[in-house]
């Protein structure tokens, strides 16, 4: 019976483990980084770098074999095996070691009860911590990182226990193994090695530098090489690296930086309750485990007893609790582990010294401190026991029953956030917190909807992804017109393709739908329309409030796990609960919002006095009652109101929020001077449409009497929008016509006259300015004169105008500014280099200005000095990005300097801000068709050459001639080099792409003469340079087809050596056509 009970108990610290994980394992994925990691383990969501190779490898396999809608649980219990063997692993060690530590004969009776108590120890102290139970129950990597761990530990040992090569070389592979995985890990994984070293110096072996080399350091090096060969052959190497070096490489960085990122306290709690009492246990083993005795031996082991209990006791200042309230990042289950460790160490030294009687042969020690001894491991060994079952028991319980009530919330959030695709296919731009969530749950519905996210703009594998799903999309095979548009935007980014979808398509607003960002809807000329937890798009207000009024619950307001559940709930469960309310109390604050903007004012107080209900930190919320009660409504509530805010703004007194960006983070508010700031920064970053929504909410809020001021502002923003100047005058001409007094009738008429000369509409312009110089004096008036003149070319008088202006002002910067200008294109430097500049930077008040920066790139540029030119323009545009006319000179600039990446640059950026900016498509295009691809290369030369253009590229109608002959479309590759060169007649390049084109068509007559019009056009260019090589390939093409095959190898010779003039596309036609002539002889045929 007793050897059956003691079996009994042997084994159940092997089984035991498996069945409490088996039994608690968790329902679904938890949120934060364990769904992040999981989502890009099996491939539906990508962080863009390798993290936990090993891990991903492993799970990753298990994912993709199981069914999608099994996935997750699968993988729980894949999770469930790993703790049940990282504990088995963690107890073989504890024994290994005592075993291996306990050298006397005479403690060796003692050694079997010392072991058991030691696995039953450790086996408890890690289920009943709570991070260990967290990382057990549900999948994530530290499931593998832990068995990673506990398994280098084990081979660690038992190299030490029976000292050969082979188990040394055992050990270091593992400790490879375990070195990328995670710098929490391998750094501990680094120690174990380092304390291996330690005891082994120790030993009664003694070896010398050699054998420290060889037997050590040597196969320690080899397992982890091996190991990096292996995760490169695995394909697991950070980035796709192809070779060992850039895989080690690789793990290096993510490893550093991940180390690096852990925060301070984290390590402090770790180290002082992890590491030391590990470390502390392994040293003082081989003195218990030899029956030594002595002060300092009882002193440590006391000191490990109280570190143990203070860690595993769920008090306010024990490191379980501040690793998940204060560090919610840190890896608390490797802390749990090496505690653990520790604890069965501790355990096992305690009966030791209980039972351990004797003193050890040679040892000095007294009665009494053998006495004390077993005085104090037969008191401390049952407390240990005691306070580690009902400390870690109670930690657990309440931490199981709380992530259990919250558990339930990551699957539930993600199905209520995809219920928004009810209505067939749909395009939902996520949020980084919860995009993860969407992907794993995505995966196991399988319902129509195309998930994608601005974390992850740029990204190329998100971008291939994206476009591949516009690609495949049934709704846009429907569009091919406008999915080829689309496409061209989503080669700018994520935001342009939003925006222009949006734009371009009427039922866009119900097929793209946005958790957060209501903004984005405003930059796509739609409104945002609240939804529950998210936004659709309505076309106008009109639509927008017939929507809101209408909809049949309006607000949404789930109900959450409790906040005293919350509390004792695993940190990402709470931090998805915050943020899920967050979202909620956001889209039903502006849900009221647009309800006041509907004019249903009592119903958007309830709604409002609904969403400060449910999220007590809405000040957005707060706000908007006080702007009803302002306006008149509730008036007995002004103080309760003011109140709340106040009691607020002292709760959020350490989170730091300017008042004009709340709307971002709480829902708009219903304030004109907030939202007309938002206005405001919108049109700072070029998005003018937003703009000019945020004005018209604003005037919406305006009395009649401040009204006019907004309307004013609104006319100025049409002006500097793209395609949107003629809206301009018309507004200048009604604000004209309602002018209340001299005053604002001069402002609207200096205005209009702007907008006018801009449409270079002089005539009208001059006409208006004789009225405003009767208004308000031709001397105040004298720069818009010298404007106007200036404008219609009339330099002259422009000069004139000028000196009246600067003696009344001398310090009128757009003055002297245009004095600059008309001395430039004078050709007069050196005033304008000695005197004018100076006085223009001395009245900016700084070089620092735009009017400077525009006379400094001005005079370098006609200086010839192109890279401070171009510098001075860039840094002008940052400071008026309105100018549009700066893009086509900065492009010129980077094509003149031949700066293939800068052009790229700027052209993408210049597209941001304009999808038709002619010369920023062209170079798009030409840098496309340069890489041979066609087919990007033809989407933005169609845009260069949209009729919409006022003044089209010819160089772009050629290059888009040169993308349908490379695809075989000869017609239209001859009609658009014919219109090329009808744009520009010495554009000598597009006859030659026109002859290609009529050659391929067999009409070599007509390729002849456009040929020699090319070479009489080339001839007068070049003055003497070598002929166009590109020009002469088209003339041997058209000497072989004619049978002339010896002038065309007479020319091919002549471009063959000057081959690496060509692009990749005309070197291919130069084999061609060279492979042809040998293949052919005297016979000549087509290509």
């Amino acid at each position: 019976m007793k050897r059956a009970f003691a079996w009994a108990l042997s084994l159940l610290p092997w089984s035991l483990p498996f069945i409490i994980l088996f039994i608690l394992r968790a329902p679904w994925v938890w949120p934060g980084a364990d769904a992040d990691w999981l989502a890009q383990t099996l491939g539906v969501w990508s962080s863009g770098h390798v993290q936990h190779p090993l891990a991903m490898a492993l799970l990753g396999g298990i994912g993709r074999w199981l069914p999608p809608g099994q996935t997750v649980a699968g993988l729980n219990l894949a999770a469930v095996m790993l703790g049940g063997c990282t504990v088995a692993l963690l107890c073989a060690a504890v024994r290994t070691f005592l075993k291996a530590a306990t050298q006397d004969p005479r403690s060796l009776p003692a050694l079997e009860p010392a072991m058991r108590a030691a696995s039953l120890t450790t086996a408890f102290a890690l289920l009943l911590t709570p991070a260990f139970l967290r990382a057990g129950t549900h999948v994530q990597a530290q499931s593998v990182d832990l068995f990673l761990m506990a398994g280098s530990w084990l081979f660690t040992l038992r190299a030490l226990a029976s000292f050969s090569p082979n188990r040394v070389l055992a050990a270091s592979f593992f400790l490879g193994l375990t070195l990328p995985e995670a710098p929490t890990v391998g750094v501990l994984a680094i120690a174990a090695w380092l304390v291996l070293g330690i005891s082994a110096w120790r030993s009664d072996e003694r070896f010398g530098v050699k054998s420290l080399i060889g037997r050590w350091l040597f196969p320690f090096g080899l397992g982890v090489t091996g190991t990096f060969a292996a995760a490169v052959l695995l394909g697991m190497a950070p980035g796709g690296a192809e070779t060992v070096r850039a895989a080690a490489s690789g793990f290096a960085r993510n490893w550093l930086a991940g180390v690096l990122s852990i925060q301070q306290g984290s390590w402090l709690l770790i180290s002082f309750f992890g590491v030391l009492p590990f470390v502390l246990a392994l040293l003082l083993g081989r003195d218990i485990g030899n029956n030594r005795r002595s002060p300092a031996v009882l002193f440590t082991y006391v000191t490990l007893v109280l570190l143990v209990i203070l860690a595993v006791f769920p008090i306010p200042v024990s490191p379980y609790v501040l690793l998940d309230k204060q560090w919610p990042m840190a890896n608390a289950a490797v802390w749990a582990a090496m505690l653990a460790f520790a604890a069965g160490l501790t355990a096992g030294g305690g009966v030791l010294l209980a039972l351990g009687n004797r003193t050890a042969e040679g040892a000095e020690e007294s009665p009494t401190v053998r006495r004390l001894g077993q005085w104090l491991a037969w008191g401390t060994v049952p407390v240990l026991l005691l306070m580690l079952v009902l400390g870690g028991s109670w930690a657990s319980i309440r931490a199981w029953q709380a992530d259990t009530a919250a558990a339930a919330l990551p699957k539930r959030v993600a199905d209520a956030f995809l219920d928004c695709a009810k209505g067939g296919e749909t395009w939902l731009l996520g949020e980084p917190s919860l995009d993860a969530l969407l992907a794993l749950r995505l995966r196991e519905r399988q319902i129509p909807v195309i998930h994608f996210s601005l974390a992850q703009d740029h990204r190329p594998d998100a971008m291939i992804r994206l476009r591949q799903a516009l690609m495949n999309s049934g709704y846009f095979a429907a569009k091919p017109e406008l999915r080829e548009q689309l496409i061209r935007s989503l080669d700018l980014g994520m935001v342009p393709f939003i925006q222009d979808w949006l734009r371009q398509d009427a039922e866009a607003g119900s097929r793209f739908v946005t958790i957060g960002l209501p903004d984005l809807w405003f930059t796509g000329n739609r409104y945002p329309l609240p939804e529950r937890l998210w936004y659709r798009g309505a076309i106008d207000r009109t639509h927008l409030h017939k929507a809101i009024t209408t909809h049949s619950t309006p607000v949404y307001f789930p109900a959450l796990p409790p906040q005293a559940v919350l509390d004792e709930a695993a940190a990402p469960l709470r931090l998805l609960a915050e943020r899920v309310r967050r979202q909620i109390s956001f889209v039903a604050n502006n849900t009221a919002f647009f309800l006041a903007d509907a004019g249903q004012l009592e119903q958007a107080w309830e709604q409002f006095a609904a969403v400060y209900a449910y999220d007590s930190e809405n000040i957005s919320a707060l706000f908007n009652l006080l702007e009803l009660i302002h306006g008149g409504l509730h008036p007995e509530k002004k103080r309760w109101c003011e109140g709340e805010i106040r009691n607020l703004l002292k709760r959020l007194s350490g989170k730091k929020y300017q008042l004009w960006t709340l709307s971002q983070t709480f829902g708009y508010i219903r304030s004109p001077q907030l939202i007309s700031a938002l206005a405001g920064q919108w049109a700072m970053s070029g998005q003018t449409g937003a703009a000019l929504s945020g004005l018209d909410l604003t005037l919406a809020m305006l009395d009649d009497n401040t009204r006019e001021a907004f309307q004013g502002a609104i006319a100025a923003l049409y002006n500097v929008t793209p395609g949107k100047r003629q809206e301009a005058v018309a507004r200048y001409r009604r604000l004209l016509d309602h002018a209340k007094d001299d005053a604002q009738r001069l402002a609207y008429l200096r205005s209009l006259i702007r907008a006018l000369l801009q449409e270079k509409n002089y005539k009208e312009a001059f006409q208006l300015l004789e009225q405003a110089e009767a208004l308000g004096g031709k001397e105040a008036l004298a720069y818009d004169r010298a404007l106007c003149h200036a404008a219609a070319g009339e330099t002259i008088q422009a000069q004139a105008a000028l000196k009246r202006c600067l003696k009344s002002e001398p310090k009128h910067v757009e003055a002297l500014a245009m004095l600059a200008t008309l001395q430039l294109e004078a050709g007069d430097l050196q005033t304008l280099r000695t005197s004018t500049l100076q006085r223009l930077s001395a009245a900016a008040g700084t070089d620092d200005h735009y009017c400077v920066q525009i006379i400094r790139a001005q005079l370098a540029e006609r200086e010839g000095r192109l890279a401070n030119a171009r510098a001075a323009y860039l840094r002008a545009h940052a400071l008026n990005p309105d100018v549009a006319a700066l893009r086509d000179t900065i492009l010129s600039l980077d094509i003149r300097l031949n700066d293939r990446v800068s052009a790229e640059r700027h052209a993408r950026d210049f597209l941001y801000q304009d999808r038709l900016h002619p010369l920023s498509n062209y170079v798009m295009g030409s840098l496309a068709l340069q890489t041979n691809d066609l087919s990007r290369a033809a989407r933005y030369l169609k845009a260069a050459t949209d009729p919409q253009i006022e003044h089209p590229l010819p160089e772009a109608f050629n290059d888009l001639a040169e993308v349908y002959r490379r695809q075989g479309d000869w017609n239209a590759a001859l009609a658009t080099a014919r219109q090329a060169y009808r744009l520009a007649p010495n554009l000598s390049v597009a006859y030659e792409t026109a002859a290609a084109a009529l050659i391929a068509m067999g009409r070599l007559s007509e390729a002849e003469n456009e040929l020699n019009t090319a070479d009489a056009m080339a001839k007068e260019l070049r003055k003497g340079q070598p002929r166009d090589p590109r020009l002469q390939l088209t003339r041997a093409l058209l000497n072989f087809h004619q049978g002339k095959l010896e002038q065309a190898r007479a020319l091919l010779a002549e471009v063959q050596a000057r081959v690496q003039e060509l692009d990749d596309a005309s070197r291919a036609e130069l084999k061609r056509l060279t492979t042809q002539m040998q293949q052919d002889g005297g016979n000549h045929g087509t290509l």
